[in-house]
């Protein structure tokens, strides 16, 4: 009770990178929203164990879309917190405005800049948990030469939508 509305924003999501919000209400003592449902882990359930690089550079493709339409609208985007991102059965990611289920607290920091966070997803994606904050390019794993260099230069790539620009030819 007294929950306020969603957000205008949150509601007119409409990209694969979000989880799309279909209806609420708020009245008569019901206070709730109803997002799509969408199958899938947390990342940091799948990280458990590492992850290959044919997945993580499609899941850093979608984040990175993502967070260029939210810097190109100029609204925050949500709380950049690892416990957020959610990889659907089919090979998604997406990030939650709000916590998904199964989550109790936030996973490491969530004032990340983008592509700080980026960086610290494909380190745990690619090493698995548990967060060691170490940068991707470290992780003690045979990677692709091409994936190594890209992971090398992602810290200081400045926006996602450079990191978009760097991670297209490596997705073919």
């Amino acid at each position: 009770p007294g929950t306020p509305p969603l957000p205008a924003a949150i509601r007119s999501h409409s990209r694969v990178g979000r989880l799309r919000w279909l209806t609420g209400r708020r009245e008569d003592g019901e206070h709730w929203d109803a997002f799509e449902g969408t199958g899938g882990r947390r990342l940091i359930d799948i990280a458990k164990q590492p992850q290959s690089w044919g997945h993580v550079r499609y899941w850093l493709q979608d984040l990175a879309e993502e967070l260029q339409a939210v810097e190109r609208e100029g609204s925050p985007p949500p709380a950049l917190t690892l416990d957020r991102v959610w990889i659907t059965h089919g090979g998604r990611a997406k990030l939650f405005d709000v916590a998904p289920p199964g989550t109790d607290s936030p996973v490491a920091d969530s004032s990340w800049e983008t592509t700080a966070f980026l960086d610290q997803v494909a380190s745990v994606a690619l090493g698995g948990l548990p967060v060691t904050g170490q940068p991707a390019a470290d992780v003690p794993r045979p990677l692709p030469l091409h994936a190594r260099r890209f992971l090398s230069t992602l810290p200081s790539l400045p926006t996602p939508g450079s990191v978009v620009l760097a991670l297209r030819p490596l997705l073919r």
